[in-house]
C-alpha cells in the first residue's frame, strides 16, 4: 500500500505544520490556562482555511481529500488538541453532514469561520456510536420540533449552528438548529481535564424548531459517514500529540545530564523513546491504512486504527512523563497537558468496548482487519 504523498498533500502538511509550530503551539499554554480559544487564532485557522476543508470553492472552502484532512489534524494536534477538537467537529460533524444533505445556504459563513458548528448527539447511557435514545422530533406543520438533552456538546465561541441527531418515528434523524433558537437552554462550561477552551456544554431542548438534514436509512448513512470521519480525524490528531510528546522527550534526554552523562545513553530512557516512536508510527500507518478504504461509515480497519491510537497515545504520555522524571509531574513542562489533552479527545469518536466489538465482529465472520 502506498502512502507516498503528492506535491499538493506534502505542501498542505509543511504549510500547516508551520504554522503550527510557529504560531499555535507558543499560544497552547494560554489557551490551556485562561480556557479561552483568542480571536487571533481562529483567524489564523482561517486563513488556513482549515474550516472548510471538504467544501467547494464556490463556498470559499479548500475541496481537500481525506487524506489531506488527516495530514493536517496530526500538525493541529501536535500543537493544542484544543483546535484539533474545534476543527474536527466543525469539519467533520458540521460541515460535513450538510455537505451531504446539500444544505449549502451556510456553508460560506461557516467555511470563513465567521460562524462555526457542533454536534450534538451523546445523552446518558449513549456513546458517539451508537443512535440517540431519549431526544424525540416530531412534525409540527411544515417544520419539525425537538424535545430532549445532550451532553457534552462542543460549544466555543462562535458556534452558530449544532446539528443534532434524534428519534423521529422511532429512526435516527439528523437536523440543524440555529444555536440560540428559542427552547434552547445551555449549561455552564462543564470543566474537563484537557480540550480547555472547547466549551464543553449540556444542552436541553424543549419545543426547538428545527430543519430537517436526513432521516431513516439516509441518516443512518450519513450519521455513519461522519462520525467515521470524525474517528479518523481525532485518531490523526492523537498521533499528532503522540509526535509532541516523542519530540520534547528526546530532546529532554539529550539536556539532561546525570552521573556525568546525558541520560539518553541510558538503556532505560532508550527503551521509553524507542517504544513511544513504534507506537506513533503503527498508530499512523494503522490511521492511514483505515483511510485508504472507501470510508462509507463504521469499520474493523478504522476501530482498530482509532483504538490502538488511543491506548498508545496515553502510553506515550506517560512515559514522556517518565522520561522528565520528577519534572515531568511538574507543570513547568507542558507534559501534563500533553496528556490531559489525550483522555480528553480519545472518548469523543466511541468507545473502547465499542471499537473492539467492531473488530470481534469482522474476526467472527472471517474477516481481516
Amino acid at each position: 500500500m502506498d502512502f507516498k504523498l503528492n506535491e499538493d498533500q506534502s505542501m498542505i502538511k509543511d504549510m500547516v505544520g508551520r504554522v503550527a509550530e510557529e504560531e499555535l503551539l507558543p499560544l497552547s499554554e494560554e489557551i490551556d490556562n485562561t480556557s479561552v480559544v483568542p480571536d487571533e487564532i481562529i483567524g489564523m485557522l482561517a486563513e488556513l482555511n482549515l474550516f472548510g476543508i471538504f467544501a467547494p470553492g464556490d463556498f470559499g472552502g479548500a475541496e481537500l481529500d481525506l487524506l489531506s484532512y488527516l495530514l493536517i489534524m496530526e500538525e493541529i494536534g501536535s500543537a493544542s488538541g484544543t483546535l484539533a477538537i474545534i476543527i474536527a467537529y466543525h469539519n467533520s460533524l458540521g460541515v460535513l453532514p450538510l455537505l451531504k444533505a446539500g444544505k449549502t445556504d451556510i456553508l460560506s459563513s461557516l467555511c470563513t469561520g465567521e460562524k462555526l458548528s457542533s454536534f450534538a448527539h451523546l445523552e446518558h447511557d449513549t456513546d458517539y456510536n451508537s443512535a440517540p435514545k431519549f431526544t424525540m422530533a416530531e412534525a409540527e406543520g411544515g417544520s419539525f420540533v425537538l424535545n430532549g438533552e445532550k451532553r457534552l456538546v462542543p460549544t466555543p465561541p462562535k458556534t452558530a449552528y449544532y446539528i443534532i441527531t434524534a428519534l423521529l418515528d422511532g429512526k435516527i434523524a439528523l437536523f440543524l438548529v440555529d444555536s440560540d433558537a428559542p427552547g434552547i437552554t445551555k449549561s455552564g462550561v462543564i470543566k474537563t481535564i484537557g480540550g480547555k477552551g472547547v466549551d464543553f456544554r449540556d444542552i436541553k431542548l424543549e419545543a426547538v424548531k428545527a430543519e430537517l438534514l436526513a432521516k431513516g436509512e439516509e441518516a443512518e448513512k450519513l450519521f455513519g459517514l461522519i462520525t467515521t470521519h470524525a474517528s479518523l480525524a481525532l485518531a490523526s490528531a492523537g498521533c499528532g500529540i503522540m509526535r509532541r510528546c516523542l519530540k520534547d522527550a528526546v530532546a529532554y534526554t539529550q539536556q539532561r545530564v546525570q552521573f556525568g552523562e546525558a541520560i539518553e545513553n541510558f538503556p532505560l530512557v532508550q527503551n521509553h523513546l524507542t517504544e513511544m516512536a513504534r507506537e506513533l508510527e503503527t498508530s499512523r500507518m494503522l490511521v492511514l491504512k483505515a483511510a485508504a478504504e472507501e470510508v462509507k461509515g463504521p469499520s474493523a480497519p478504522v476501530s482498530l486504527a482509532r483504538w490502538h491510537t488511543a491506548v498508545s497515545a496515553t502510553d506515550c504520555g506517560l512515559r514522556a512523563i517518565q522520561v522528565h522524571g520528577g519534572y515531568g509531574y511538574s507543570r513547568e513542562y507542558p507534559l501534563e497537558r500533553y496528556l490531559r489533552d489525550i483522555q480528553t479527545i480519545n472518548p469523543l469518536a466511541g468507545s473502547e468496548e465499542t471499537h473492539r466489538n467492531i473488530i470481534f465482529k469482522r474476526l467472527r465472520q472471517g474477516g481481516s482487519l
